[in-house]
């Protein structure tokens, strides 16, 4: 409910809190108190003599919670701020092992930004000594844009907080599709360049480390294409597969390969039988399924799938076999796909069956 304040003839509204409002606000006193706690750490950490001694992994742990801490409230407020379709595509960390995409997926890594300081004092990465080169300028931008958001939050600190905690003043009537408050503008463009530096430095060393720059990512990226186009590309066709496995699944009913059952009961079965269905489906094509736009048969202005890339020449050969079998043959296959025994499924198909299908195109 908003509350009102009379000022002369004038009624100004001061609007009761948001839950936004609310998250920012708290986000922003833990980023204040996290930045204090982290210089205070650096401090510390900067009188230490040795760093051979306990003291010294002591202090320098303090720094690297302090700093993962102010991570974790720079990411509340970057999710605040900029809304999702508007942030970089994240879609290289499918490759990753994952256990490490579920610490990417937390926010931003402590463990990345630390490797992007390391390398911009000179230092190496055990396990990307090869590709030092190609990680320092990366490495470089992130630390430049990171000490620009701590120095927003610093400066501009006051003037966020009264604009989340106690909310702006405006006059009763205005529109509600105002400009941003000029604090918020500029935090919100620092946290958009952030999080381009980010996931170009983030991309940029998982590649390198887990050795992802090579085939699984043959023709999506160019080598030093810091661009998401390659990434857009990506998740296209992995929003087509989605809706290749769909139509598969609805073809398998309709069919009545699997039951209703055994999708209610998410068969092991069935969640082994899809991905072959659906792969045959679509190297069949035509009215045997596939989906536009993904191709696991080369074509022109279509090429293949990149997971499929280095087996055109073997989806091509299943092509020119599948779309030659007689309507009872393809049906005996996909049941066989389908089957956890193959071999029973054969067996229990009738010999005149197989041999009407076999023998109706010979003379």
């Amino acid at each position: 409910m908003s509350r009102a304040l009379r000022v002369g003839d004038r009624r100004l509204v001061l609007p009761a809190l948001t839950a936004d409002s609310r998250e920012c606000s708290a986000a922003l006193l833990a980023s204040l108190s996290a930045e204090a706690a982290l210089a205070g750490s650096i401090r510390v950490l900067e009188k230490t003599r040795t760093t051979r001694s306990p003291s010294f992994r002591m202090r320098a742990d303090r720094v690297h919670v302090s700093q993962a801490q102010l991570l974790l409230c720079i990411y509340k407020l970057f999710t605040q701020l900029v809304a999702a379709e508007e942030r970089r595509s994240r879609h290289y960390r499918f490759y990753l092992p994952e256990d490490d995409q579920m610490e990417l997926d937390r926010g931003f890594s402590e463990s990345v930004l630390f490797a992007a300081q390391a390398l911009a004092r000179g230092f190496q990465i055990r396990g990307t000594e090869s590709h030092t080169d190609n990680l320092r300028e990366p490495a470089w931008m992130l630390c430049s844009v990171w000490a620009a958001v701590r120095f927003v939050l610093y400066a501009r600190g006051g003037a966020l907080w009264d604009t989340w905690a106690h909310g702006r003043p405006h006059a009763a009537g205005a529109g509600a599709d105002e400009p941003l408050p000029d604090e918020i503008a500029a935090l919100r463009r620092v946290l958009e360049d952030f999080d381009e530096a980010w996931v170009r430095f983030e991309r940029e060393l998982c590649f390198a480390y887990f050795g992802l720059n090579n085939s699984q990512v043959a023709g999506l990226m160019e080598p030093g294409d810091s661009s998401d186009s390659g990434q857009i590309a990506q998740e296209e066709e992995f929003s087509l597969l989605v809706v290749l496995l769909s139509e598969t699944l609805q073809r398998c009913l309709t069919q009545a390969l699997v039951s209703d059952e055994q999708m209610e009961a998410m068969d092991p079965q069935l969640i082994l039988a899809l991905p072959r269905l659906a792969i045959l489906h679509a190297i069949a094509g035509g009215d045997s399924g596939g989906v536009d736009g993904l191709c696991f048969v080369e074509s022109e202005g279509c090429p293949v799938f990149w997971w499929f890339r280095d087996y055109a020449d073997v989806c091509r050969q299943i092509h020119n076999v599948v779309s030659t079998l007689p309507p009872e043959l393809y049906e005996l296959l996909q049941k066989m796909l389908v089957a956890e025994e193959a071999d029973v499924v054969l067996a229990q198909t009738k010999d005149a069956v197989l041999f009407e299908a076999l023998y109706r195109d010979e003379p």
